[in-house]
């Protein structure tokens, strides 16, 4: 029979530990399980942020997009039309001769428009006369001649007529 051999400890002597990857259970305590709740609540708001934030850049953007729209529209129907309205401060010039105002661009002097007077222009532009033995009121124009209006007189007009013819009657009678 053999003899069996004791080992002998050599204190110096070390083995060195190796890692292994594996898996196993843990199991929370209360205060890992309160820990997590936290975190999660954070996690859950900030996702919740991420989401608003994502909708209101989503907005934005899409808001540009339809303002990039509206610009290309616009400048098609320029294309295609071939003019555009703009507003300016025109000049407003009485033509005595045609009886109408020509509405007149500042920077080019170009006439954008001829508008015709109304009556209260005529009556503010041209002389007027009475007409007693009609009845009328009657306005003139200085260049043709030609009556441009008219209208009945009032009973305060007609009144000022009797003053007068009585005045100039007066005035008539030889002393």
């Amino acid at each position: 029979m053999k003899q069996q051999t004791t080992p002998v400890l050599d204190p110096n002597f070390k083995v060195e530990d190796k890692t292994q990857s594996i898996t196993y259970k843990h199991i929370f305590s209360n205060e890992e399980k309160l820990e997590i709740g936290a975190k999660l609540a954070l996690q859950q708001s900030e996702k919740a942020q991420f989401e608003l934030d994502k909708k209101s850049m989503a907005s934005d953007f899409k808001s540009k997009i339809e303002a990039k729209d509206a610009e290309i529209s616009m400048n098609t129907n320029y294309i295609n039309s071939g003019y555009k309205f703009e507003p300016v401060e025109a000049i407003k010039r009485p033509n005595l001769l045609e009886i109408c105002f020509e509405i007149i661009h500042p920077d080019n002097g170009e006439i954008i428009e001829r508008v015709p007077f109304k009556n209260n222009d005529i009556r503010a532009l041209f002389p007027n006369y009475y007409d007693f033995e009609h009845g009328n009121m009657v306005w003139y124009s200085p260049y043709s001649g030609v009556a441009v209006d008219s209208r009945l007189l009032t009973d305060s007009e007609r009144q000022l007529n009797i003053a007068l013819d009585e005045n100039n009657d007066e005035n008539d009678k030889v002393f």
